[in-house]
């Protein structure tokens, strides 16, 4: 392994040399690497990429570049290369003045005061801008928006009138979808959104049960599943949902223990999982939830060390993980966490380099990155 690192690391600095970057203009501002901030205020993590603001607005990215998703116009896909081999282990800035941010799979977005921006895997036209090729600098895909979130193949946003919409999956533009969303989550092919009255709704790919509204097919628009709800979490197949008492749902695919009701079977409908949670994060096959006290709860899949705990076994319930945290994000199969002191810590997988550390070596325990 340390030797096939070898020839990667040594593929990855013959690519930078020959980088046609000086034909690129990049339209926020060239990425430079460090001095890395030590105070964050928001996280996103994609498939294997990862994105972070400082507490000066600056917008900090690292990890697989496959698509262009780190964005800092270095990775230009040769004719016929089929997937260059390129990522970055240790965070990279790419502008300033950022108010929000999110990752898909392989693409990532982020607003600031011009308006919303989109970079990387844009196959399906995710990206929003009228095409369907990739991005290896952001562009400018609108404006007017006031949060963000991706998919694999899709995009999804709000405005401040409430409004709801979509692109991806074919449609190279926005396109409205509906009103009164006051949240919204992606998950790998299906959406989960919540309204002003606290209604949840669903659609996308059902295959698992993902939508929650007791079937197992697919739906072209947003179906009701319940009301009571604050707060939702879109996984890759499951998701998550708080309502105002503080409990917490689950459904959807249940491979791995995803959903924490101490099986493996898949739901079709929310079930219970506990209470006393105010904020939660599916990703993969694995969820996190956090309670007001600032402990950190973690259950499912756990191969690559995701859930956090120092170990690499799966848990079919929630385990308590760690405490002081505020702010939590989870990847395919990577978690990104802040601190109550603004402080980042990362676990988890780290294939091309997602953790943001300087290796790719899987970690099972939270590490700092950033003011040190």
């Amino acid at each position: 392994m340390k030797k096939l690192t070898f020839i990667l690391n040594i593929i990855v600095i013959l690519i930078l040399s020959n980088a046609c970057s000086k034909e690129i203009e990049p339209i926020i501002e060239t990425s430079t690497p460090g001095p890395i901030p030590e105070y964050y205020t928001a996280i996103a993590a994609g498939l294997s990429h990862s994105l972070a603001l400082g507490q000066d607005g600056s917008l900090w990215i690292w990890g697989s570049d496959g698509y262009g998703q780190v964005g800092n116009g270095i990775n230009i896909r040769p004719p016929g290369d089929p997937f260059p081999l390129f990522y970055t282990t240790k965070p990279w800035q790419l502008g300033v003045g950022f108010s929000d941010i999110a990752a898909g799979s392989n693409h990532s977005l982020a607003i600031n005061k011009d308006g919303l921006w989109a970079w990387g895997d844009n196959s399906y036209g995710q990206l929003g801008d009228g095409t369907n090729g990739n991005k290896y600098i952001p562009v400018q895909v609108g404006s007017g928006y006031t949060k963000i979130c991706g998919g694999s193949y899709h995009t999804l946003a709000l405005k401040p009138d409430h409004t709801l919409w979509i692109w991806g999956i074919s449609k190279l533009r926005p396109e409205l979808l509906g009103t009164d969303y006051i949240k919204i989550d992606a998950g790998h092919t299906h959406s989960i959104a919540l309204k002003t009255d606290g209604s949840l709704w669903a659609f996308g790919d059902n295959t698992h049960g993902q939508l929650g509204d007791g079937t197992i097919e697919n739906k072209d628009s947003p179906v009701f599943i319940g009301s009571g709800y604050t707060e939702i979490s879109a996984g890759y197949e499951h998701s998550l949902a708080l309502k105002t008492d503080g409990t917490l749902w689950a459904w959807g695919d249940n491979m791995f223990g995803q959903l924490g009701d101490g099986t493996t079977e898949n739901k079709i409908k929310p079930v219970l999982i506990g209470t006393g949670f105010s904020a939660i994060s599916a990703g993969g096959s694995f969820s996190l939830a956090m309670k007001p006290d600032g402990s950190l709860w973690a259950w499912g899949d756990n191969e690559l060390g995701q859930l956090g705990d120092g170990t690499y076994d799966s848990q079919k319930i929630p385990l308590l993980v760690g405490t002081g945290y505020s702010v939590i994000a989870t990847g395919y199969s990577h978690t990104l966490a802040l601190k109550t002191d603004g402080t980042l810590w990362v676990w988890g997988s780290n294939d091309f380099g997602p953790l943001g550390i300087g290796l790719v070596t899987h970690i099972n325990l939270p590490v700092q990155i950033g003011g040190h």
